[in-house]
């Protein structure tokens, strides 16, 4: 299949898309289910890759049409395609042909097709197969899409040549987000790098007696899933599970590595069936990350020793506080860089389950929300952006705990004043949020500012005041309103 993908590299790096009547840039209203996504895609390296539990956004609109976001090569080539809902048959069928993607400079329309056994997208070059994607709803919701020994895979490919196939992949199922999320396990998460050992958490479940999934697994990649299978008497983690795309469209994998650093297929993983206790890695395996380097081998980037899952029950807690780190005036692209510290920590310095851990943004004094029309690469407005969560356009991850958050802001209203962000902890049903931290752009200067449910009831305690922005203000201006709080009340004042 190595000629599949013989100049898409080169394509992808001078082509910028266009606006096309056939792309469907963005879904029309409806209801917005958030699914897992499964499947296996193929990469000329490593050949089938498990891509497991992407989360993604499918709308069902009112009148029985279905919009996927494009389901491969997504980082270069955002758009929906769309589909049919029969709810008598509970088929959802995408047709053949439609298009995601448009190179300008070489005029080539790129459509999502079904694969044959050899992963043509046609009988001939120029006879591409009308073959939909239907998809079988479930009893549990899962989305299945159906394939068959000729047709076992899909992908897109120039719809003007049925050889040019730029990606494909097969066993696509998407899964309600909600069938996971309401049987999670948490652990804490203990391994060994560069001679380090730390103890962050991960999160999982049990899907059923032969299979487990691990998000968390691998610490650079926080919110990528693992897949555990039983492979005869044993459990084992598969070679080449994507942890992330690069925006070059190239995979960052999960690998077992031998001490001659080769990949190996597979390794063996150590697991208490009723706990659900883990250890993985050992003296002639670890886990690795690992990227293809375009001469047919790879590079090593992240090997993880001696990895230990252990259940724990976490409680809720108040998050800490962020602490800022960086601002910079918005670009000539309107673009804003916010930069902040966030440990994945309570006030007393305990680990919380970064899987339950958002942040929420705030522009003088506001919630915001990051809209689909503002910020084109997510697939839904967000408000609370989970900790994990991470978009090279919009939300990157640093440190060497992963705390740092780097934000780029779009187009803020001129004379915006403050840029604040605090934590949320979901948990157990319970939220707690963390204290404020609140940037002032004209004075650059940062403060944390404590929350109004956070004041202690004292009937004796002297007022404090807060601007209309969360900031507390040591000496109140008359002529201007202000939040008083005294004890366990808050009010609002103008200041005479």
């Amino acid at each position: 299949m190595n000629r599949l993908f013989a100049f898409v590299s080169a394509l992808a790096a001078v082509a910028m898309p266009v606006a096309a009547a056939e792309i469907i840039t963005e879904a029309p209203a409806g209801q917005s289910v958030k699914y897992y996504a499964d499947m296996q895609t193929f990469d000329n390296t490593f050949g089938f890759m498990g891509e497991y539990h992407t989360t993604q956004s499918i709308i069902f609109a009112e009148d029985g049409s279905v919009y996927f976001p494009n389901m491969l090569m997504r980082n270069t080539m955002p758009a929906y395609v769309k589909g049919t809902y029969d709810r008598k048959a509970n088929t959802i069928t995408v047709e053949a042909g439609q298009q995601v993607f448009f190179f300008p400079n070489v005029k080539i329309p790129v459509g999502l097709y079904s694969l044959d056994a050899e992963g043509l997208a046609g009988s001939s070059e120029t006879v591409l197969y009308d073959r939909p994607l239907v998809f079988d709803v479930l009893d549990d919701g899962i989305l299945a899409l159906r394939s068959s020994e000729e047709f076992p895979m899909f992908g897109i490919c120039n719809s003007n040549n049925s050889e040019e196939v730029y990606a494909l992949a097969k066993d696509l199922r998407f899964i309600p987000v909600e069938n996971v999320d309401n049987n999670l396990t948490f652990f804490t998460s203990t391994y060994l790098s560069d001679n380090t050992t730390t103890t962050t958490t991960a999160s999982g479940y049990r899907e059923n007696d032969d299979i487990i999934w691990i998000q968390g697994l691998v610490p650079k990649y926080p919110s990528s899933w693992i897949k555990v299978e039983r492979f005869g008497e044993d459990f084992i983690i598969k070679s080449f599970q994507v942890m992330k795309y690069m925006s070059t469209e190239d995979p960052i994998v999960a690998a077992a590595l031998n001490t001659d650093n080769n990949a190996m297929f597979q390794m063996i993983v150590q697991v208490d069936p009723e706990s659900l206790e883990m250890s993985i890695g050992n003296e002639i395996f670890r886990l690795g990350n690992i990227m293809p380097d375009g001469s047919g081998s790879f590079e090593i980037y992240q090997k993880y020793d001696n990895i230990s899952l252990t259940p724990r029950e976490f409680t809720s807690s108040k998050p800490a506080a962020p602490s800022f780190v960086r601002y910079s005036k918005p670009n000539s692209a309107g673009e804003t860089e916010f930069v902040f510290d966030s440990f994945a920590k309570d006030t007393d310095g305990e680990l919380l389950v970064t899987s339950q851990l958002y942040f929420r943004m705030y522009i003088d004094g506001a919630p915001y929300t990051f809209t689909t029309a503002q910020y084109r690469w997510l697939d839904e407005d967000m408000a609370l952006v989970p900790y994990n969560f991470n978009n090279y356009n919009v939300f990157s991850i640093g440190g060497n705990d992963k705390e740092r958050r780097w934000v780029y802001l779009r187009n803020l209203p001129a004379g915006t004043e403050t840029i604040g962000v605090e934590l949320v902890y979901l948990i157990n049903g319970t939220e707690q949020t963390s204290d404020r931290l609140v940037y002032d752009i004209a004075a650059g200067k940062a403060d944390t500012v404590l929350g109004i449910e956070d004041v202690i009831e004292d009937s004796d305690a002297p007022a404090v005041y807060y601007d209309m922005q969360g900031l507390r203000i040591e000496h109140p201006v008359a002529g201007r309103l202000y939040i008083r709080v005294a004890g366990d009340k808050a009010t609002k004042v103008m200041m005479k």
